[in-house]
């Protein structure tokens, strides 16, 4: 399938979609004929196909799309174009959506689907928050398993406190730190108790700590190594844990 991007009207109607789908089980036959649809897309110049596919995490996705868009030679202005993201989404809504209990849909937020211009709900995009995180750890893409071992659906506490923060989110070196720390890669998921509040220096302590230092240091200059060296007593027992992925 040829890559399109909506046009205003394609994107009020996938709106109006996501409205609809809320707490039904099964996808809307529109959504297809949408896809596709002149009147409510666009083709992408210079043509690229893509493949309507299963990935498995956002990891999958983030690497999948990066390849396609690269070889491509897409223009950056594109590439922000939420229009063009918000039909990504539309074409891999089956794995996007969430699910509850008798498989009922939970789409959620309208900026999981379609990209806000809002820093504070940018990185919430269910899509371009991946894509745009492994573009943060491009060089090492296993720096930022953290954030994208998860499915697609569910982005995970650990990415959502990060994104909050564009200055964070955007830090290779606080990326890799966190990941470092907290992530199993025999297990490939987050290390067990880190994110229990009972534990200490679980992750929401670790971004309370980088607010800390952000009064301080200019974190974008740090390294990884440093950040964890900076980190107190309290964040002992994961730095003992910190295999040759992290320090």
């Amino acid at each position: 399938m040829k890559l399109r991007k909506f046009t205003n009207q394609g994107l009020e109607e996938f709106i109006n979609i996501l409205l609809i789908v809320e707490g039904t089980t099964s996808t809307p036959d529109q959504l297809s004929s949408l896809l596709i649809s002149p009147a409510h897309t666009d083709i992408i110049s210079p043509e690229i196909e893509v493949e309507k596919k299963t990935f498995g995490s956002r990891l999958k996705a983030a690497e999948y799309l990066r390849d396609t868009i690269r070889g491509a030679e897409m223009e950056e202005d594109l590439l922000q174009d939420g229009s063009l993201w918000a039909w990504l989404s539309a074409l891999y809504f089956e794995e996007l959506c969430s699910r509850g209990r008798g498989g009922v849909m939970k789409p959620g937020d309208v900026s999981r689907w379609i990209p806000d211009s809002d820093y504070r709900n940018y990185y919430r995009h269910l899509l371009r928050g991946p894509y745009s995180t492994l573009e943060t750890c491009h060089d090492s893409p296993h720096d930022a398993a953290l954030l994208l071992y998860q499915p697609l659906s569910k982005p995970g506490d650990f990415y959502e406190q990060l994104a909050a923060r564009q200055e964070f989110i955007t830090n290779p070196a606080i990326v890799k730190t966190a990941t470092a720390l907290y992530f199993d890669f025999e297990a490939g998921m987050h290390k067990r108790g880190a994110q229990s509040r009972k534990r200490k220096g679980h992750h929401r302590r670790f971004i309370a700590i980088l607010d800390q230092f952000d009064l301080t240091y200019d974190l974008y200059s740090l390294s990884a190594e440093s950040l964890i060296d900076m980190l107190p007593a309290e964040f002992d027992r994961w730095k003992s844990k910190v295999n040759g992925h992290g320090k």
